[in-house]
């Protein structure tokens, strides 16, 4: 990850559509450890506690038992919430690998998937360090980045297609879409993009793509203001956005826009992200 950029990116690999009987969901999520939390039993409580504030019915704790996230010490929970006769079985694991940071991985398999817990034990077992060297898959997994770290997902789970980061000095969220064959919705050119942005605002400044290069494959990007009127007045901001032919197929389309209208890091963040990404 370039300096300056922070994932806030939940990465949902995913098998089956929403709402199928055999849809299958694993999500890796991480943050910073809530404040008053001070050790792995408190951020499980801490976990529990939001579950139940935000459920509309019973929370049961089937199992809380041990478990790892590559070495460091993890809980897995198997969570059923129940309302009415309707009952959804999760599992969820947690960890505090750094003084700072949590990470949780939710899993939610049909009936068809046996042993669900011991799935979910392996990919946490098998997270590895993001930049590090790891041993050969394990056959009917594949590696993949899920920002800080590495884990072994189920090969029949679908990568996510949307990704969040965060840009110097808080100054605006960029956004990334992955676009693979089969999918819906083929991505818009840049200058279609960009014309839209153009239909709704006051002034635009000129639009022309330049290329660049990326580890992905060939890439070419556009800076741009927009004025839009704002309460009585009119303010400028800034707009990127990239396109980046991905190998098989794929499109990755990156945008990030800021309230100011120049922007140096920000700038230099967003090229450096562009030229970095690439196809697992």
């Amino acid at each position: 990850m370039p300096p300056g950029v922070a994932d806030q990116t939940a990465y949902s690999f995913v098998y089956g559509k929403e709402e199928a009987k055999e849809r299958e969901d694993l999500v890796f999520d991480h943050g910073a450890i809530p404040d008053g939390v001070r050790d792995l039993d408190g951020l499980v409580q801490y976990r529990l506690k939001q579950l139940k504030g935000v459920s509309r019915g019973d929370v049961n704790i089937v199992e809380n038992v041990a478990s790892q996230f590559g070495s460091t010490p993890a809980r897995r929970l198997d969570i059923e919430l129940k309302s009415g006769s309707a009952a959804i079985r999760t599992l969820c694991l947690l960890a505090i690998p750094s003084e700072r940071v949590y990470v949780q991985l939710t899993y939610t398999a049909p009936p068809s998937v046996r042993d669900a817990a011991g799935r979910l034990d392996h990919v946490a077992r098998s997270a590895g360090a993001a930049d590090g060297k790891v041993g050969s898959t394990t056959p009917g997994f594949d590696r993949r980045s899920v920002g800080m770290a590495t884990i072994e997902v189920p090969s029949n789970l679908r990568p996510p297609s949307d990704y969040a980061f965060e840009l110097p000095d808080n100054a605006t969220t960029m956004e990334m879409s992955v676009w693979r064959p089969g999918d819906p919705g083929f991505p818009k050119p840049l200058e279609v993009l960009a014309s839209e942005d153009a239909a709704v605002a006051e002034r635009v400044s000129a639009v022309k793509p330049e290329p660049i290069q990326s580890q992905g494959g060939e890439a070419h990007f556009v800076r741009y203001t927009l004025a839009k009127k704002r309460f009585g007045g009119v303010k400028e901001f800034a707009v990127w956005r990239a396109r980046i032919e991905l190998g098989r197929g794929a499109i990755a389309s990156v945008s990030a826009r800021s309230a100011e209208p120049s922007n140096d890091r920000v700038d230099a963040a967003f090229l450096a992200f562009v030229q970095s990404v690439r196809e697992e």
